[in-house]
């Protein structure tokens, strides 16, 4: 049997609007769960070791500027690719698979949007992230600042440093500078009325590639 082309659709934003509840709510969807292969976020193993070992100043700039961001953003590279090549390239591969597309919550642009926050982006996180290919089509999920404020409020989970206004504005900014540069394939996907307004869009979107 030969190999078939499988188009990779991903869900990117930045942190607190809504992607990943997106991502689980169709990952129970039984009309896609036999033909939609889905990724999640995956481990953080270099990522979380450099955030916890390496010494900062306590200053939130260091997420968006200096060495601090170059090492953590070279850490997210080496933590995605070795996920992607353990996870998705074997789909990818594969000659025997039911699966007609592949969905996953974050995707190399999420990476290279953390490393062009830096005035001066790490190149070898960068070309890191480029020795594996890019996502047919970019799900950008968005959602009203003062409704992410709200989410993150009503969340039991703690809120990390990195999920400030300052940082996430920048990491906004570093999405929309990637999407100018980069050949990529991006649809705006508005999470601000009713949660099954967004998701149905995203689900039209993977239905049309089926």
């Amino acid at each position: 049997m030969a190999k078939k082309d499988i188009p990779v659709v991903s869900l990117c934003g930045i942190d607190g609007v809504g992607k990943t509840s997106i991502f689980k709510h169709l990952e129970r969807d039984p009309e896609l769960k036999e033909i939609v292969y889905f990724v999640g976020r995956g481990p953080s193993m270099a990522e979380s070791t450099i955030e916890h070992a390496y010494p900062r100043q306590g200053n939130i700039e260091e997420w968006f500027v200096g060495d601090f961001n170059h090492a953590m953003a070279i850490g997210c590279a080496v933590d995605y690719v070795n996920y992607y090549k353990n996870t998705i390239q074997p789909i990818l591969d594969s000659e025997q698979n039911q699966y007609q597309l592949i969905l996953t919550d974050r995707h190399t642009p999420c990476f290279k949007a953390f490393a062009l926050i830096n005035k001066e982006p790490s190149k070898i996180a960068l070309d890191i992230l480029d020795s594996v290919p890019s996502p047919d089509k970019v799900l950008f999920v968005t959602l009203a600042e003062h409704l992410i404020r709200q989410r993150m409020e009503n969340s039991a989970d703690e809120i990390h440093e990195f999920e400030s206004a300052s940082c996430q504005k920048k990491l906004l900014s570093a999405y929309e500078k990637l999407f100018v540069e980069a050949k990529l394939d991006v649809e705006k996907v508005s999470n601000d009325g009713p949660f099954e307004e967004a998701l149905g869009k995203v689900k039209a979107v993977l239905q049309s590639y089926i």
